[in-house]
């Protein structure tokens, strides 16, 4: 993934300038401010705190932000946001659990805007989030269309936490016809869970199997079993992660790049566990030869660093003739 180059350039100017420029750009520039790769601190701390509905959507689109960020945009509980934030596949669960009531169910079943090829393992992820509305329709739906070889360390989570709702609210006979149609779970399974899925209408043995699928041990054992990478597993109903047990495992057998590509999703995830080749970009370090050029050629008027933003993306020429241009352009 390359540098987002106008997060780059803007970067090189006072936060006051970036926020005062944030403000005049249109969709189209916003969009790329704040949705691809990632924006300045200031902006992000900006937005977070100031911004606008617009604003805030368009960060929670972005792929590339701190999981913590997507988190904080999701207390805004805003159909728009939570919306951004269900389309944005890097999003943790607990940025989508907030919002999970403000998108329509049939999104989280079979969402519209996923690719044709990938939707098959995309909503494999999001199904696991569909059986914790404890809609009984819902979870029939998810339980029969969800595919176990997408998110095979998952699988057991989703199918449990789906089986305990709908017993709860529809009773043994719902349960008992749609067992029949949920595909296999992946084996082998501890005997705890592989015995809830022997008897699904038994309350006592589904809330154990959920115990153990979502506590440390379970979810260790969903780490070491492996994820794509963007941690479709770690979706799937589950607790919180015990960050020294991951990291002793990881000591002891190496996780594959792909695995730790998924817990970098996550909520506190160390930077020990990060993959030796990241492909998430940090936030765009300022250059001190562009920002003395930029402080000279645009200082802080809001204007002259409009037009340069607009100029970047097809300029031929070189940075100083950029700015140079967007300087006589603008007085």
């Amino acid at each position: 993934m390359r540098v987002n180059e106008h997060s780059s350039l803007l970067g090189t100017a006072s936060a006051a300038t970036q926020v005062a420029v944030l403000r005049r750009v249109d969709a189209g520039l916003r969009a790329t401010l704040l949705s691809r790769n990632v924006p300045s601190a200031a902006l992000t701390a900006f937005v977070l705190e100031h911004g606008t509905l617009d604003e805030r959507v368009a960060l929670a689109h972005n792929w590339f932000v701190a999981p913590e960020v997507l988190v904080a945009l999701a207390a805004d509980r805003h159909p728009a946001v939570a919306a951004a934030l269900h389309e944005n596949w890097a999003a943790p669960r607990e940025a989508l659990l907030p919002g999970l009531r403000l998108v329509p169910p049939r999104e989280l079943v079979n969402p519209g805007w996923m690719d044709r090829e990938l939707g098959a393992r995309y909503r494999s992820a999001r199904l696991g989030l569909a059986v914790e509305l404890d809609d009984p329709d819902v979870t029939v739906e998810a339980l029969t269309v969800f595919q176990p070889e997408y998110n095979r360390s998952g699988a057991a989570a989703i199918v449990v936490r789906g089986l305990s709702g709908l017993l709860r609210a529809a009773g043994a006979d719902a349960v008992r016809a749609v067992s029949a149609k949920v595909h296999p779970v992946p084996a082998p399974q501890p005997t705890v869970v592989s015995d809830a899925l022997d008897h699904p209408t038994d309350t006592a043995r589904l809330a154990a199997a959920l115990d153990h699928l979502c506590g440390p041990a379970g979810l260790l054992d969903r780490v070491r079993a492996g994820t794509s990478s963007w941690g479709a597993a770690f979706l799937a109903p589950r607790g919180p992660f015990d960050w020294p047990a991951v990291e002793a495992a990881h000591r002891a057998d190496p996780l594959p790049n792909r695995t730790l590509a998924g817990l970098t999703l996550q909520v506190g995830c160390p930077p020990t566990l990060r993959p030796a080749r990241d492909r998430r970009p940090g936030a765009p370090a300022p250059s001190p030869e562009v920002a003395a050029l930029t402080a000279s050629a645009l200082g802080t008027d809001p204007e002259r660093w409009l037009v340069a933003l607009r100029l970047l993306a097809d300029f031929p020429g070189t940075v100083p003739e950029l700015l140079d241009t967007a300087a006589k352009a603008s007085t």
